[in-house]
């Protein structure tokens, strides 16, 4: 793949009904995740994912599928507007839907979905930069179309401390989805990235530049941006 940031996870939050013992024997691949908190786990996370093609827009050497089968577990997605869909859905562009466009938001969710059905012990998470500031019921509707939302967790703000690999695979909301923009309680399984997460940059033009340095204030939960 052409990029690759890697995610170092630490969230701040649990569900009660995960508080129960891990009953998962493999978690993520490993025997040996399955007791460690999801904020103790780093995972292999693409930058723009679903950029694919002979596109000088293009990120990425292989879809989503097939970095899902390769082992990437935490995806970024930027959602646009295209002036063309009266319905106003999501679509997966990159700078503008002009420059790459591949695709409404609801088929990408859909290839999640299968891997999800067919990979009962893994644990993935999204990451939504929503460029063009669509509600969260708009981004909400995109994953209940894709019969996705069912596996969403949500967390339970009177906890501070994430359930573990196994717990969320054994309740079965093994999908974590963040949003760089207009996060609601109406839906609380679409997180506010800046109330959990912190970037390091991203904007990086040689390896010298690579750092650890914050982008915002320190959260929990880092994305360690590696790419030029």
């Amino acid at each position: 793949m052409k990029v690759l940031t890697v995610l170092a996870a630490a969230l701040a939050v649990s569900a009660g009904a995960l508080e129960a013992r891990a009953k998962a024997s493999t978690c993520n691949g490993y025997s040996e995740l399955c007791d460690k908190g999801f904020d103790r786990v780093a995972y292999p996370t693409t930058h723009n994912s679903y950029a694919t093609g002979d596109n000088i827009a293009a990120n990425q050497n292989k879809n989503i599928q097939q970095q899902l089968d390769d082992g990437i577990r935490g995806f970024m997605l930027d959602l646009y507007k295209l002036d063309s869909d009266p319905m106003g859905d999501p679509y997966l562009c990159h700078t503008s839907c002009v420059l790459l466009n591949d695709g409404k938001l609801v088929d990408a969710l859909k290839d999640f979905k299968t891997f999800l059905d067919d990979n009962l012990d893994e644990v993935v998470t999204i990451y939504i930069e929503n460029a063009q500031s669509f509600s969260a019921i708009d981004m909400a509707q995109a994953f209940k179309d894709a019969k996705l939302d069912s596996y969403a967790f949500a967390p339970n703000s009177t906890s501070s401390a994430w359930p573990s690999l196994g717990q969320m695979i054994d309740v079965n909301k093994r999908l974590v989805v963040f949003t760089d923009r207009n996060a609601d309680s109406a839906v609380p399984w679409i997180l506010d990235e800046k109330s959990y997460v912190v970037q390091t940059p991203f904007s990086v033009e040689s390896g010298v530049s690579f750092g650890c340095t914050a982008n915002s204030q320190v959260r929990p939960l880092w994305v360690m941006n590696h790419f030029v």
